[in-house]
């Protein structure tokens, strides 16, 4: 196995038990989000203003808060995360269509800094202090902890409904976590920005993790700050000025994206295959329920909950021997013929079967991408592109949102089948999918 030290084991396990539970937050409102718009007594028509609303927020707000997250600090960012969605999950309250709608603005917000600014800190910290080969494993394990939290977020949303006979109790769950997760960040996390600059002021909370805790010599705890740093590297070169408005932008973000087509590849593939993820979170429910509405929705969604982590576990095994840019044809093409199903049949069990093939794909997919993502996008505006990203793929989601009305079922997943074929085809066609480079497990 990989050979990791004691102190990058401290801040790898710190990082997993906060970001875990934060995602818990919003893995347990999942399976009752479109359950309780119906509850409520929304049509479906309505249901898709309002998840509208939500990546519509994610698409115009999120940038900005990639930019923010970069300029003003990542630790910020995620604080602002935990009120945020906070306040999303008290709207869930208000049988108020004006408030639901607010409430989805707010945790469509929310979304974009969880998919961005937890993560571009923990990298930011990783290659401050620790070898790049030891990235892919926090992402594995990230991917299979994710899921495994969203398991028992699925039963655990179930029984708070079972107990509070109402489908608002999960948000009511949700709350507990993110108070948990933003208490864990303020406590024991230290700032950084994306000019690697503004060290020095972040040591003053907790137990300053992102901070090397290595055993010297002679036995002795020592913590490397920035100016412990080697020369050359980008703690050492940071000044102790807070970044420049020019530093971290749009524009330069753009470059970066245009000038490397890597970088551009990945952010189509996220967009694609995380626009048709999203979509199919809307459509899982009516899908399911197309012969009979009497579907477990925590226990469904905890089953495919199992299949992304099997999907976690079965990416770190074949990590390796194969790169990411080897993995994810298969990724993409698996996942467009099990979205294909719905075209074929309305049968529960066949789609069920069908959709947990789907979520195995989405269980590799999250490793795969997030490890391309920590190689080849640069500290300097990583949450800033990582949002620009999720742009392109939350107008997707908007465009059928709006005219879900305009489509059938079927109609909408042949779309999805459609995209993801698409973009395998473009992705085989790349030079990045025959690259002959080491595994990322391999050091």
């Amino acid at each position: 196995g990989l050979q990791t030290s004691a102190g990058f084991r401290r801040f790898q396990t710190n990082y997993l038990i906060i970001y875990m539970l934060m995602v818990a937050a919003d893995w347990v409102q999942g399976p009752y989000v479109y359950r309780l718009y119906q509850y409520y007594g929304f049509t479906m028509a309505q249901n898709g203003q309002l998840f509208f609303a939500g990546f519509g927020s994610s698409m115009l707000f999120g940038t900005y808060a990639g930019s923010m997250a970069d300029r003003y600090g990542r630790k910020l960012l995620c604080l602002c995360y935990g009120l945020t969605y906070t306040l999303s999950c008290l709207l869930k309250h208000y049988n108020s269509f004006e408030a639901l709608l607010l409430g989805r603005v707010l945790g469509g917000v929310a979304t974009s800094i969880l998919f961005s600014a937890f993560e571009s800190w923990m990298v930011c910290e990783h290659n401050r202090q620790y070898p790049k080969e030891w990235l892919s494993q926090t992402f594995s394990r990230a991917g299979s902890f994710n899921f495994l939290v969203a398991i028992v977020a699925g039963w655990m949303a179930q029984a708070a409904v079972a107990y509070m006979d109402h489908p608002v109790a999960p948000f009511d769950l949700s709350i507990v976590f993110l108070v948990l997760g933003s208490v864990g960040v303020w406590t024991t996390w230290s700032e950084n920005y994306g000019d690697d600059a503004t060290r020095n002021s972040s040591s003053d909370k907790g137990a300053g993790v992102g901070k090397a805790g290595e055993k010297g010599a002679g036995g002795s705890e020592t913590t490397m700050s920035s100016a412990d740093a080697a020369p050359g590297s980008a703690a050492a070169s940071s000044s102790s000025s807070p970044p420049s408005s020019h530093e971290v932008d749009f524009r330069g973000a753009l470059r970066v994206i245009w000038q490397d087509k890597k970088i551009l590849l990945i952010g189509t593939m996220q967009s694609v295959f995380e626009g048709v993820m999203y979509t199919f979170i809307f459509l899982w429910t009516p899908a399911l329920e197309q012969e009979s509405k009497d579907i477990p929705h925590g226990i469904v969604f905890s089953c495919f909950m199992v299949c992304c982590s099997l999907g976690g576990a079965l990416f770190e095994m074949l990590s390796q021997q194969r790169t990411p840019w080897q993995i994810l044809p298969t990724v993409f093409g698996v996942s467009a013929a099990a979205l294909a199903m719905p075209l074929l049949t309305s049968s529960t069990n066949a789609l069920a079967i069908a959709f947990c093939v789907y979520e195995v794909c989405v269980g590799m997919y999250w490793p795969a991408l997030g490890t391309l993502r920590g190689l080849h996008i640069p500290d300097s505006a990583r949450a800033t592109i990582m949002n620009l990203f999720r742009v392109p793929l939350n107008l997707i989601v908007c465009v059928v949102l709006v005219g879900i009305d305009s489509f059938s079922l079927q109609g909408v997943f042949g779309l999805c089948t459609a995209s993801l074929a698409l973009c395998l085809v473009g992705l085989m066609n790349s030079e990045q999918s025959s690259e002959k480079v080491a595994p990322v497990g391999s050091s």
